[in-house]
């Protein structure tokens, strides 16, 4: 019977190499999944940021199309875009110095959208 010596030179993995190696993965899955994550979240936001200016800039058309004495005052509507509901809040001001006319201005916001800033258009509307 022979007896069979094993090799100083490693065939394998120690158990300590394998934890350091799982530990350097789990990091960089991580890291992966977050960047993944925040895109997503910049992407969404984005589009919403989109929805929000095209109906404010709707809204400036429809006023812009009534007569000069239909605008006025402060109306607040509800109106759902790609499945989101927006706010649209849109504020007349007069102006009598140095021009006549009004001051218009359309504010849409996101209730349901994680960090939004509303969106403001302005305009003047002469007589």
């Amino acid at each position: 019977m022979r007896i069979q010596r094993f090799s100083s030179s490693p065939r394998g993995f120690t158990l300590v190499e394998v934890l350091v190696g799982a530990a350097v993965f789990l990091v960089i899955s991580t890291a992966v999944y977050q960047a993944y994550g925040s895109l997503f979240q910049l992407i969404s936001l984005n589009q919403y940021k989109i929805l929000a200016l095209n109906l404010a800039n709707e809204q400036l058309e429809i006023i812009r199309n009534l007569s000069y004495e239909d605008v006025k005052g402060v109306t607040v509507q509800d109106f759902v875009r790609g499945g989101v509901l927006f706010m649209a809040t849109t504020t007349v001001q007069s102006i009598s110095e140095p021009l006549e006319g009004k001051l218009v201005e359309v504010e849409v916001d996101c209730t349901e959208c994680v960090h939004f800033t509303p969106i403001a258009l302005t305009t003047l509307i002469a007589p």
